[in-house]
């Protein structure tokens, strides 16, 4: 399923938005995460796919720049989403998982979803025009240790 979702359902994304997206200069980004950075034990496919999905963002851009489509991924650290709460669902007590996330993020909280959204609004929009093929990390400092 990572790979379906993380990188093949990207790649036909924009494979078949770019005949709109040539005429319009639009915009594509890209959905990964602190995963594809780094490798974390028990994640091997989400790392390997959003991983690609990164590289994939850097090509795509290169090959996209004659056209003015700009071309970016953000990869977002632990966020509370309802994924985070279904994967401390399964313990017991939530604190034995989710003090060990805080732990590990240097500025120890987790992301609320606007912050990230506040990243992929900037990316959006014109005041980012010059900024393509670039990865960015929202994920409080983590994948900088």
């Amino acid at each position: 399923m990572s790979w379906t979702t993380n990188l093949k359902a990207a790649f036909l994304l924009s494979k078949y938005t770019l005949p709109w997206l040539k005429k319009t200069q639009g915009v594509i980004i890209n959905n990964g995460s602190e995963l594809g950075l780094v490798g974390t034990a028990n994640y091997s496919a989400c790392c390997a796919s959003k991983g690609g999905l990164v590289l994939f963002t850097k090509a795509l851009a290169l090959e996209c720049a004659e056209w003015k489509i700009r071309v970016n991924c953000v990869c977002p650290g632990a966020t509370e989403t309802s994924m985070l709460k279904r994967e401390v669902a399964h313990f017991p007590d939530e604190n034995t998982v989710r003090s060990p996330i805080v732990d590990n993020i240097p500025l120890r909280r987790i992301a609320s979803p606007e912050e990230i959204a506040h990243v992929v609004a900037f990316l959006s929009s014109d005041e980012a025009r010059y900024v393509t093929g670039a990865v960015w990390s929202v994920d409080g400092g983590t994948t900088t240790k």
